[in-house]
C-alpha cells in the first residue's frame, strides 16, 4: 500500500509517466487484484503503447481470471512489441502461451509454442518439461525421457523432471 500511494504521489506530478501505471499494475496483479491491474497496465500502454511488459501483466491477470483467449492475445502482443529482443522473455512468453494452450487441452498448439519457447533459449526448463509431458501424453516414452533427461543436465535436482523420467523409463 505504501509503494502504492508514493507512486500515486508521482503520478500526480507526472500524470503520464507510463512505467509508475505499469508498477502499480505488477503490484496490483501479486495482491490478486486483477481486474484493477489490467486498468492501470492499460493506462501504462496509453502513455507508451511500446511498453510490452504491461502486455505481460495483463497477459498474467487474464490467465488468472481464465480468460485464456484474452491471455493468449496479451502473451503475444508483448512477443510483438519487445523492440529490444529479449530472448529470455520471449522464452518464457512462448513457454506461458503454450501452458495455456495446454490447459485448454490443445496440446499441438502448447506443443508449438513450447518448441518456440526452446528455440528461443535452450535452457527454459519448464518449456523442455512441458515438451516431454507432450511426448508422455502421446506414449512417445523415448521422445519424453530424452526431454527429461535434458531438464535434468540444465537443472540436476529438478524433481518434476525426475517424477516424470522415472514414469517413462
Amino acid at each position: 500500500e505504501e509503494a502504492t500511494s508514493k507512486i500515486k504521489e508521482l503520478l500526480v506530478i507526472q500524470p503520464n509517466f507510463a512505467k509508475a501505471y505499469f508498477l502499480i499494475a505488477t503490484i496490483l496483479y501479486k495482491q490478486d487484484k486483477c481486474i484493477e491491474a489490467i486498468e492501470e497496465a492499460k493506462k501504462t500502454l496509453k502513455f507508451d503503447p511500446d511498453y510490452f511488459k504491461a502486455f505481460g501483466v495483463m497477459g498474467r491477470c487474464f490467465e488468472k481470471l481464465e480468460k485464456y483467449e484474452d491471455s493468449i492475445l496479451n502473451y503475444s502482443k508483448a512477443i510483438e512489441q519487445n523492440i529490444k529482443d529479449e530472448e529470455p522473455t520471449k522464452s518464457r512468453l512462448n513457454y506461458q502461451i503454450g501452458a495455456i494452450y495446454n490447459k485448454m487441452s490443445n496440446q499441438e498448439a502448447a506443443f508449438h509454442y513450447y518448441q518456440k519457447a526452446f528455440e528461443t533459449d535452450a535452457k527454459n526448463i519448464d518449456a523442455i518439461i512441458g515438451i516431454g509431458n507432450i511426448y508422455k501424453t502421446k506414449e512417445n516414452f523415448i521422445e519424453a525421457e530424452s526431454d527429461y533427461k535434458k531438464a535434468l543436465d540444465i537443472e540436476p535436482n529438478n524433481k518434476e523432471a525426475t517424477e516424470n523420467l522415472a514414469e517413462v523409463l
